[in-house]
């Protein structure tokens, strides 16, 4: 189901031209949705932000590639207002909310993705009950948006270890890890333990990618250490954005790669391998 490499579309950004060239390469594109869609049009919210945008037609990413005929692999960091078109074929996200999504389509693939070893029971649980492969995604605290306080490395061996001494999971489970990865971090995971790695904002400011040119400058000039956790999510922040004093995220706030100025972006600890990236 899941290639060595899988590649994640953006929020806020037109996701075709990313999927469509992760296919090309081999990996596996997934879709990333992490906001509801917009009940109409846009209000503010606290802190300046958008609490959604009529006019930005990527909002729901899900909504854009809806009836398509291609099999579809989706990231849903919230649950999506309606059901899953029928070509979604694969679903990601935490077991608890995996679980409650399109609960009557046992033909969905279902990927549990834990970002602590507390929640490895629910997943494990999940997996014995879903068609298709047995897959586990690992997200580690320097993975962009929800996160936990574990990095990659240290959940990828705490899982090892546990399932090598769960003796109740009747086939191998494959392990693909999403936080810090880069071209040399990739290897040691695989070396670890790992059967693949999923990149997200590492592909920001690839030729396909479809980030704007005032976010892609943004990027380019990131370190790394604008990457911190806001309500569990990673996000970036900088001085001159609305997320550099928060203390914690609006409850109706829009992630996205739009415009950071009334969106937050989602962001890795990760994040400057983009630029190294574009660069290959």
């Amino acid at each position: 189901m899941l290639a060595d490499v899988a590649c994640m579309s953006l929020p806020g950004t037109d996701p075709r031209p990313m999927l469509r060239a992760a296919t090309r390469c081999g990996a596996t594109p997934i879709l990333w949705v992490a906001n509801r869609r917009p009940a109409g049009h846009a209000t503010s919210s606290r802190a300046g932000f958008a609490s959604h945008d009529a006019h930005n037609p990527h909002v729901s990413e899900l909504h854009d590639l809806a009836g398509g005929s291609d099999p579809l692999v989706v990231w849903a960091d919230v649950a999506p207002d309606e059901p899953l078109p029928a070509n979604v074929t694969a679903l990601i996200a935490d077991p608890e909310l995996l679980g409650s999504i399109d609960p009557d389509r046992p033909d969905l693939v279902r990927i549990p993705a834990i970002n602590s070893i507390d929640r490895l029971e629910a997943a494990t649980t999940l997996l014995a009950h879903s068609p298709g492969p047995n897959h586990l995604v690992l997200v580690g605290n320097e993975a962009a948006g929800p996160v936990g306080d574990t990095s990659s490395f240290i959940l990828l061996q705490q899982v090892v270890r546990a399932l090598s001494a769960n003796d109740d999971i009747p086939s191998k489970v494959g392990l693909w890890v999403r936080g810090g990865i880069g071209p040399n971090t990739a290897a040691a995971v695989i070396a670890g333990g790992a059967s693949g790695v999923i990149l997200d904002t590492q592909t920001s400011l690839l030729r396909e990618s479809t980030v704007p040119p005032p976010v892609r400058r943004i990027i380019e000039a990131a370190d790394g250490s604008e990457s911190r956790v806001v309500s569990g999510h990673r996000v970036f922040t900088r001085p001159d954005l609305p997320t550099a004093d928060l203390d914690e995220l609006p409850a109706d706030v829009v992630f996205g790669f739009d415009d950071p100025a009334t969106h937050v972006l989602p962001a890795g600890q990760d994040l400057p391998t983009a630029s190294t990236l574009a660069k290959v």
